[in-house]
């Protein structure tokens, strides 16, 4: 039965991993671009500060998604390994 319980936890655990993996990737690619156009001869302020702003809302977004993620993988553990009962003497 606990299987069958934990099934759902283990589904949102993987969906919010795979989030966390695609938008990892997004946010690699976005610093990659901002390097990039930082290491231009004479890059564009406006650019650059714009690309700085969606690295940021990116790297905010990957920070929000580990914490779901960890959220996620802790309760679908816990549902695995639940606390014995405590012991009254």
């Amino acid at each position: 039965m606990r299987a069958h319980d934990c099934s759902e936890l283990q589904a949102a655990a993987t969906a919010a991993y795979q989030k966390l993996k695609a938008d990892t990737a997004v946010l690699k690619i976005l610093e990659g671009e901002l390097n990039a156009l930082k290491h231009l001869p004479h890059p564009d302020p406006d650019q650059v500060a714009a690309l700085q702003k969606k690295v940021d809302a990116a790297r905010r977004v990957v920070d929000e998604d580990e914490r779901e993620s960890d959220d996620a993988e802790r309760e679908f553990h816990d549902c695995q390994h639940p606390d014995p009962p405590p012991v009254i003497s």
